[in-house]
């Protein structure tokens, strides 16, 4: 698939099948993401990655789902994701780029995972506190995103935003995800 094509099919994926997922494919993704840009070129991301299934149901517990739909589309218990990949920053790193850097590697790994036909879902609903615990993370790690991992159990689609209303909706059990048209966020050409 091509980058353009990678782009267009990229949704937020709620949804999983209970595939796993390999750890090579995963600490692929992390070598890649660490390749990212970096702001000043300091490089301050550590990673977790988390494939074993008690420690997935401890993240998991610690995670909310779906905001807008209320709670009604937390993923069930054939639904959830088979892996985390945390995303932290090294506190004794100093860096006032550590949000862009972490944008960097996180659409990294999206990509990298919807080109094997895997879907992300980029968690910031989350108990970073039980988190850093459930990871036994150092202390001078501050856990940003939390990115929830599996294969595709759901097709989520984009429409046209209506209304000024951002809010993704269920439709026929599918979920639409309004974007801004191009003519809304052009502002000269």
């Amino acid at each position: 698939m091509n980058l353009k094509d990678l782009i267009l099919n990229r949704r937020t994926i709620r949804k999983f099948t209970q595939k796993e997922i390999s750890k090579e494919t995963l600490l692929s993704y992390i070598d890649l993401a660490r390749l990212s840009p970096s702001s000043a070129n300091l490089q301050p991301l550590k990673y977790a990655i988390i494939t074993e299934k008690q420690t997935v149901d401890a993240v998991f517990a610690h995670t909310k789902w779906a905001g807008y739909l209320n709670g009604t589309y937390t993923p069930q218990e054939t639904e959830k994701p088979t892996a985390f990949i945390c995303v932290l920053k090294d506190e004794t790193i100093p860096s006032n780029g550590a949000e862009f850097d972490a944008g960097a590697a996180v659409m990294t790994i999206n990509l990298l995972a919807e080109n094997d036909g895997i879907g992300c879902c980029i968690m910031g609903a989350i108990d970073r506190a039980e988190i850093c615990k459930i990871l036994n993370a150092p202390q001078e790690c501050a856990l940003m995103y939390v990115l929830a991992l599996g294969y595709k159990g759901e097709t989520p689609k984009f429409v046209d935003l209506e209304n000024k209303d951002v809010k993704y909706f269920l439709e026929n059990g599918q979920i639409h995800v309004p974007k801004r048209k191009r003519s809304e966020i052009l502002i000269k050409f």
